[in-house]
């Protein structure tokens, strides 16, 4: 079986580990359009809130793959207010994002994943896997280039901070 996967970011790494994982004999190849992986070009600077249940504890990035460890949180919705401290302690990080891309494109690469970057995908026949994953970004850049309107739909939320280049240090407000 091969499977193609359309974005070189968390969700696309992660989808070709756990494929590589449950299955060494699934052929992966993943199309990164930046020519680095981890970096993107376009001036964004990402820094974002990640947390691992315990489920999910191969997925907890290295040291220099955060920037801190989430000792508090603050989240106000409507008129209702939630504090959280220490108990999140051991598994929120604000992410160093390029850095935490990388951590899991070397263990990508160690299961066997094709890498392919500086390739944006322009047509569709530049893929021929048995399935594609699309994990171009939110919303999907591949999904709305071609039109496609199959599959398993995600929902996606994004907030962007404008002229903001540090958090507090162990503190996310949201």
């Amino acid at each position: 079986m091969k499977i193609d996967i359309v974005g070189g970011g968390i969700s696309g790494f992660a989808s070709a580990i756990s494929l590589k994982e449950n299955n060494k004999k699934i052929h992966v190849n993943i199309y990164e359009k930046n020519k680095e992986i981890g970096y993107n070009y376009e001036g964004k600077k990402c820094g974002e809130a990640h947390t691992v249940e315990k489920k999910w504890s191969k997925w907890i990035p290295e040291k220099k793959s955060y920037y801190n460890v989430i000792k508090n949180a603050i989240v106000r919705t409507d008129n209702k207010l939630f504090q959280f401290q220490d108990e999140i302690t051991k598994n929120a990080f604000i992410l160093n994002r390029p850095e935490f891309i990388c951590q899991l494109s070397k263990k990508a690469e160690q299961l066997g994943v094709n890498i392919i970057s500086n390739n944006k995908i322009k047509e569709k026949n530049q893929l021929n896997g048995d399935y594609i994953i699309d994990a171009s970004g939110c919303p999907s850049i591949f999904k709305k280039n071609y039109r496609l309107n199959r599959g398993i739909k995600g929902i996606g939320y994004q907030q962007t901070i404008s002229n903001s280049n540090n958090f507090i240090n162990d503190t996310i407000k949201i």
